[in-house]
């Protein structure tokens, strides 16, 4: 019984970081796709798992550059996968500087290190306040 409501948490979490995640990209670009659903879901719970297995052990700064590389990371796959793979052109980071075949790029991943501490507390929070009912 534990497990599953483990499993339905995650899975809650995993929506709604993926919802977030796909309404900051709407607010950005002015569009989104499927796959940043699902892309945004994976970093935020990968990220809020990662955190409380490391909270204690190191800072916040190196969970926040853990954070982005993870993040990174993801983005790299799901545009392998979308972009490259599928042939849905989604994004194209080509033109942008230090970019990896055009589906990640350091611009982004720095914005990703910026928003990795938000992704924690509000994940915390979320456990701790939300769960604990």
């Amino acid at each position: 019984m534990e497990m599953e409501q483990i499993q339905k948490k995650d899975w809650i979490l995993f929506l709604l970081g993926g919802l977030l995640y796909y309404y900051i990209e709407i607010l950005w670009r002015g569009f989104s796709h499927i796959s940043m659903l699902l892309c945004g879901g994976c970093c935020f719970v990968l990220i809020g798992k990662m955190a409380a297995r490391l909270r204690g052990k190191v800072s916040l700064f190196i969970q926040m550059l853990l954070g982005s590389c993870l993040i990174t990371s993801m983005e790299l796959i799901t545009g392998l996968i979308v972009n490259v793979w599928l042939k849905l052109n989604v994004w194209d980071y080509s033109e942008l500087p230090m970019n990896l075949w055009g589906q990640v790029c350091l611009k982004y991943s720095i914005f990703w290190f910026f928003l990795t501490m938000p992704c924690i507390k509000m994940y915390d929070w979320i456990k701790e306040n939300v769960f604990s009912i």
